[in-house]
């Protein structure tokens, strides 16, 4: 049995309805199973919404909403490395909240490990702000990748409001 602990960010945004400026050469969609976008960036299972960041026409980045018993968690994240540090990142997590201001959505989430600072600075360039940190807890035998995810202690409910 493997035991791990994580320490994780969360943040929050009350999304606002107005789109992001888009720079030149950039676009932005929702991307679905005939998008020519899933064969470099994969739409993750389940998802209510996602961003498909391209440049010049290429794929570029991806991310995704979904749907929580607590609010509407952004995820699946990811960003092609010939095009990190073009803030991207930040760009699709807009669009995302705009799309979902627009569908009445008043809270979104987010998180991401407190090693990874680059998400985290493209989190709150976003607009997000930390709503606390999560230590968690998985247990399970890693050569099933068998988890189980319990939150051991937080400031607050993660994701109840």
């Amino acid at each position: 049995m493997i035991i791990r602990i994580g320490f994780s960010w969360f943040f929050v945004r009350e999304p606002a309805p107005e789109m992001p400026a888009v720079p030149p050469g950039v676009t932005l969609s929702s991307a679905g199973p005939d998008d020519p976008a899933w064969r470099v960036l994969t739409r993750p299972a389940g998802a209510r919404d996602t961003a498909v960041v391209r440049v010049g026409g290429e794929p570029a980045h991806v991310s995704a909403a979904f749907e929580n018993p607590g609010g509407i968690v952004l995820g699946g994240s990811f960003t092609r490395p010939v095009f990190r540090g073009r803030g991207l990142y930040p760009l699709a997590l807009r669009w995302l909240c705009a799309r979902l201001a627009r569908d009445g959505v008043r809270r979104v989430y987010i998180s991401t490990s407190v090693m990874n600072a680059a998400s985290r600075r493209g989190i709150l360039a976003a607009g997000f702000r930390v709503d606390r940190v999560v230590m968690s807890m998985r247990v399970g035998p890693w050569d099933l990748g068998r988890w189980l995810d319990a939150v051991v202690r937080s400031g607050k409910r993660a994701l109840g409001h």
